[in-house]
This record gives structure tokens, sequence and C-alpha cells, in this order.
């Protein structure tokens, strides 16, 4: 809730608050350096996090069950500069680990 006042007392100020700057504000608070510095230190985690986890996993999965998963979070980060097409396939390529992820889990080992 970084800033939050800020942009509440800028909303209350002002009659209009599209006409007074009022996006302005959000656009510095979501730009602002400890905004972007959290937020590239939770993707990086988050990337850390897939690696880890595939790597986890290949002990009980091939290794094609587990890429899709650990790509989708290394590639969250990079594909927030791209267009539609390349989120929409980023999308497409995390859901599909996510299901290949469930698909390792659910499986039963066989005695």
């Amino acid at each position: 809730m970084f800033g939050i006042q800020a942009v509440a007392r800028a909303a209350t100020t002002a009659s209009d608050p599209a006409a007074s700057g009022f996006l302005d504000v959000v656009t510095d608070l979501r730009e602002g350096p400890l905004a972007v510095t959290l937020f590239g230190a939770g993707l990086i985690l988050l990337a850390t996090g897939g690696l880890l986890t595939a790597v986890a996993l290949r002990r009980v999965a091939r290794w094609w069950f587990t890429l899709p998963f650990a790509l989708g979070l290394v590639l969250l980060l990079p594909q927030f500069w791209g267009g539609p097409g390349l989120r929409v396939a980023h999308g497409v390529l995390l859901g599909a680990g996510c299901v290949l992820l469930a698909v390792v889990a659910l499986r039963r080992p066989r005695p």
C-alpha cells in the first residue's frame, strides 16, 4: 500500500480527479523506485522458486513435465514488455506447465 495516502488525497481534494492529474499520481506511485524494486525482487524470487520446483521434481518426473512451469515463471518478468500475443503465449505456457505439474503431483507411485 505504498503511497495510498497520496492517491486518496489527490482523489478527494479535486472535484474531477481525472482532470486534476489523479492518474499521474497513480503512475508515479506505480513507477516509483521502491515499487519497481519490490516488484522486480518479487518476480526474481518467483523465477527462483520455479527453477527450484523444477529441479526438485526432476527426481520424480521426466524433465519435460517440469520445464514449461519453470520457463513460465522465469519468463514472467520479460513478458511485461511484450505485446498482447506474447502475453497470451506466455499464459498458455504457464497454464500448460501448471497442468503438467498437477499431473506429476497426482500421479500415485506404483508398488
